[in-house]
């Protein structure tokens, strides 16, 4: 496998590209070859058209960079490289995420300096990660306590409310109250986002 580098500008990308590059994503592929460089090749055919690694091409470009190391592949149908786009992007997400062996790394890299800089984790989802259990009790026991008055209103929200007079008048149902007073909190250990 012979990896060159070429001019950026020289490459195309392909009219239909089967993975869709948000904002966030490249800013998090850019923050990674920023602190690893660039892992691993762009895939073009001989024409420079990208075959995979669109997103890193896109990274590339809003950091500013001129060139890129790349893998051409030579001699490829048409259908061969679309059969290509699909099953790189396809066999990628085939796999999953393990949560134990992600925490038990993460804990480990983290480490005594609080070092939260991963590319593509978010740095206070990191945070709560390594907090200490009565830290977490004091974050998941302060979710709701606190009263909120209504713009323009001295009403509280529907939660206080509820709170304050010891019962639910409308149980399983949300007073439209709730909808302008909700806050969104992250789970401190799985950092799914909770409303509260």
């Amino acid at each position: 496998m012979k990896l060159e580098q070429v001019a950026i500008t020289g490459l195309k990308h392909p009219e239909k590209n089967v993975r869709k590059h948000p904002e966030p994503q490249i800013m998090e592929i850019a923050r990674s070859v920023e602190m690893f460089g660039q892992t691993r090749p762009v895939v073009i055919d001989e024409d420079g058209l990208i075959l995979a690694g669109n997103g890193l091409v896109l990274a590339f470009k809003h950091l500013g960079r001129d060139k890129v190391h790349v893998l051409q592949k030579n001699g490829l149908t048409d259908k061969k490289k679309k059969k290509l786009m699909l099953a790189d992007n396809k066999t990628y997400s085939l796999g999953h995420d393990d949560p134990e062996a992600q925490y038990d790394i993460l804990k480990e890299i983290i480490g005594e300096d609080l070092d939260f800089e991963v590319p593509g984790f978010d740095p206070d989802v990191l945070s709560s990660l390594v907090a200490s259990n009565q830290e977490v009790d004091n974050i998941v026991n302060s979710y709701g306590k606190e009263i909120e008055k209504q713009p323009g209103t001295d009403k509280t929200s529907f939660f206080d409310q509820n709170q304050n007079q010891g019962q639910d008048q409308n149980p399983g149902r949300e007073s439209p109250n709730i909808v302008d007073n909700r806050k969104e909190a992250r789970c401190p250990h799985c950092g799914e986002v909770i409303w509260v």
